[in-house]
């Protein structure tokens, strides 16, 4: 089941093809309520690979305020042994089962969880599946990669000619619906300040191309010294895939605590990109989770 922004539905999208290997994917598109880009769902903007079957449909009634509560269970860690039974009950009372061959299978947190194998081919996933787990079948690592826009725009085809050239380092700095929700929105000047000296300092040729959900601000981000490599890259801001192929562009990455980053620099045109991340993907709740790989720069927050 899709939900949530762009990086969301590619962590959704990867926990059906390790499920799924060479099999028939469903992405509900319905339940949901997953953020749209021109009425369709962001996701849909890529050209998705044979066997990958989007449910499309502009339709919002009750039945997604029960998947959303669910999911609020889920990124809770509940473990009741009474739970099960309970949202089952209150599924079936939503008519979200329709037949006895319909089942839900409900992610326990925000990261990896075990229990997602291939018994659970069939069911309906609800969950975020926040993990680097499941692209280590390099199958499903592929089947990411590859993944390209149907049609590219033209400023698009610019940054990839020019980043051939220029193999740059990219920035991203969460701002946008993050700065009203305290669990996110925790990311100071002086993390992006730390992580762009470091990177900038051991590449001192590459330029740095920053992106955000809202530029007003980010200037006092940058450090002073390296103002005058900087780049800001602000086209199309709605178009979400647009904008994460154009950051997957980059050598080297100084990440904010976004799945829309995560995914930017774990799907990297480049082969080995050095990446630096905050320590801290949550305020006051644990980390996700087999999430943030041993590789990567983490700078204390």
């Amino acid at each position: 089941m899709l939900f949530g922004g762009l990086g969301n539905q590619l962590h959704q999208l990867a926990v059906g093809f390790f499920l799924a290997k060479s099999g028939h994917i469903q992405l509900d598109s319905v339940s949901g309520n997953p953020r749209l880009y021109k009425n369709r769902v962001a996701i849909a903007t890529y050209a998705l690979p044979p066997g990958v079957e989007l449910i499309n449909s502009s339709s919002r009634n009750l039945r997604n305020k029960f998947f959303l509560f669910f999911l609020k269970l889920s990124a809770k860690r509940c473990e009741s042994k009474y739970l099960d039974s309970f949202i089952l009950g209150l599924k079936m009372a939503a008519g979200v089962i329709r037949s006895r061959k319909r089942y839900i299978f409900l992610s326990h947190g925000v990261g990896f969880d075990r229990r997602v194998n291939n018994s659970l081919s069939g069911r309906l996933l609800v969950g975020t599946f926040h993990s680097y787990e499941w692209l280590r079948d390099p199958s499903v690592l592929q089947q990411m990669l590859s993944l390209r826009m149907v049609e590219e725009p033209d400023w698009l085809c610019d940054l990839r000619a020019e980043s051939k050239l220029e193999s740059p380092i990219v920035v991203h700095i969460r701002r946008g619906d993050y700065l009203g929700i305290r669990e996110l929105g925790f990311l100071r000047e002086s993390y992006y300040k730390e992580g762009i000296s470091l990177v900038a300092a051991r590449y001192p040729k590459k330029p740095i191309w920053i992106f955000s959900d809202q530029f007003e601000g980010v200037g006092v981000c940058i450090p002073e010294q390296f103002t005058h490599r900087v780049k800001i890259i602000n086209f199309d801001q709605e178009d979400a895939v647009a904008n994460l192929e154009a950051m997957r562009l980059g050598s080297v990455f100084v990440l904010s605590n976004s799945t829309f980053s995560w995914w930017a620099a774990t799907l990297s045109f480049s082969l080995k990109p050095e990446v630096v991340s905050p320590s801290k993907w949550f305020l006051s709740k644990p980390n996700p989770s087999n999430y943030i790989p041993d590789s990567w720069i983490s700078i204390p927050v």
